[in-house]
């Protein structure tokens, strides 16, 4: 098998993996059950991280493979080299970053401190999604400068960043200040970026395996969940005015 086609794969399990929380429906379940369903639903959100992170990590080292095929078959491997050493790097970093939180024992810390636990992974949530998107800005840079060179006949666009940075110790004080009551609002904001993360991730990853695996690879894919719209690829992006990448910076790594 082709990495081409591993890269496929892998963007395959975004059915298993990049699942859409429905804030409002679990909110109400939570409601419903005397907030008995909100450890269901935190144990979801935790491990969607995990297995997303895991699956991104495996679909950037198959890209870096899949380039590093393409350009050795052109016989221009020489003009990317300095491109796959930064991407093999930056996969290395994704794939650390990959580390899991742990779904179950969050749970059952939140079950042990009455969801007081949950006010902290908030924290580690947000910051794990934001270096990631940062680090991906970095990887999607010097991707599509390496398909550039190789002149692969393709649309590709840069990844695009949607987790905001905010004042966790803001956020935590309106929390306690309002007895927890802004903590759902916080929740829905938290919730609403992973989501939109999410179809961000999916419409980059169309384009690179519309690159890299051809335009047939660039199916529509099956519904996350049921009663759930299915994933459409993104539509052509204008190109943009070329800019050279700087070199690659990891990110200052979190807690």
């Amino acid at each position: 098998m082709s990495w081409a086609e591993n890269l496929r794969r892998v963007h395959m399990r975004r059915s298993e993996s990049d699942y859409k929380f429905d804030f409002a429906l679990n909110l109400l379940l939570t409601l419903l059950t005397c907030f008995l369903w909100g450890f269901v639903g935190w144990y979801r959100i935790v491990r969607r991280r995990d297995l997303h992170f895991t699956r991104s990590a495996d679909f950037t080292a198959s890209a870096v493979a899949a380039l590093a095929e393409r350009a050795y078959a052109t016989g221009r491997r020489a003009q990317v080299e300095s491109h796959l050493r930064s991407l093999d790097v930056i996969s290395r970093d994704l794939r650390a970053q990959a580390r899991e939180r742990g779904a179950l024992i969050w749970t059952l810390l939140g079950i042990l401190t009455a969801k007081v636990s949950f006010l902290i992974m908030f924290y580690f949530l947000e910051e794990d999604y934001r270096r990631q998107e940062q680090t991906e800005i970095e990887f999607a840079g010097h991707l599509g400068e390496a398909m550039r060179i190789l002149d692969l006949p393709c649309t590709y666009g840069a990844f695009q960043p949607v987790v905001r940075e905010r004042s966790y110790a803001l956020y935590l004080l309106l929390t306690i200040f309002t007895c927890g009551l802004f903590g759902f609002y916080w929740f829905y904001k938290v919730n609403y970026e992973e989501n939109a993360h999410m179809d961000s991730h999916a419409m980059w990853e169309s384009q690179v395996i519309g690159c890299l695996a051809g335009p047939q690879h660039g199916a529509p894919m099956p519904p996350y969940g049921p009663g759930q719209p299915p994933y459409a690829p993104a539509p052509p992006i204008p190109p943009a005015p070329y800019t050279p990448p700087a070199p690659y910076t990891p990110p200052p790594p979190t807690a």
